[in-house]
Parts: structure tokens; C-alpha cells; sequence
């Protein structure tokens, strides 16, 4: 079984900031990163309901060498990943 995946603009520019912000601190480290998202994206693809619901609707995949989650809806077999952030932030003050 497979899902459908987008990826909502806000997203997009979630993980562009962070790949350019991990890749001013030390060579490469973006890339590292993006390796992780590109992980994780594989892993809802595949198995998008493994995730529990966190809040609301949205359920929540964490990288495993980064401090960041993958937010993200399920409606039948379609994903909407809607961020990705810093698991420091709080979930609750994203208004976008």
C-alpha cells in the first residue's frame, strides 16, 4: 500500500530554511538533513496511519538525527504535509 503525498508550500519552505540554516553551521549538514526528510517522507509514503495523531487531525514523524517532525494529514489514502519544524517549537503557535 502506498500514499499519495503533498507537500503544502509552507512545508516546502520549512525545510528550505532549515536545510540552509544546517548548512551555514557546518558543510554538508543540510544535505544530511535532507537525506533525513527525504527518510521520513518514504516512511509516511509507505505507512502513514504507524503515526499516532499528536493534535487536531495532524500526526507527527520525527527525523531521527534531527530535532525536527514532519506534520502531516491523512484523509483515506492522501497526505498533506503542512510543516516541518523544530520539535522545540510548540505545535499550538504555528498559525499558518
Amino acid at each position: 500500500m502506498s500514499y499519495e503525498i503533498s507537500i503544502a508550500s509552507v512545508a516546502e519552505l520549512d525545510i528550505k530554511e532549515a536545510y540552509i540554516e544546517y548548512n551555514s553551521k557546518l558543510h554538508n549538514l543540510g544535505d544530511r538533513f535532507k537525506v533525513e526528510i527525504i527518510k521520513g517522507i518514504d516512511f509516511i509514503k509507505l505507512d502513514a496511519q504507524a503515526i499516532q495523531v499528536k493534535y487536531d487531525n495532524t500526526r507527527v514523524y520525527y527525523l531521527k538525527n534531527f530535532p525536527f517532525g514532519i506534520h502531516y494529514n491523512l484523509d483515506k489514502m492522501d497526505v498533506l504535509i503542512i510543516g516541518v519544524f523544530a520539535t522545540k517549537d510548540n505545535p499550538k503557535k504555528w498559525h499558518r
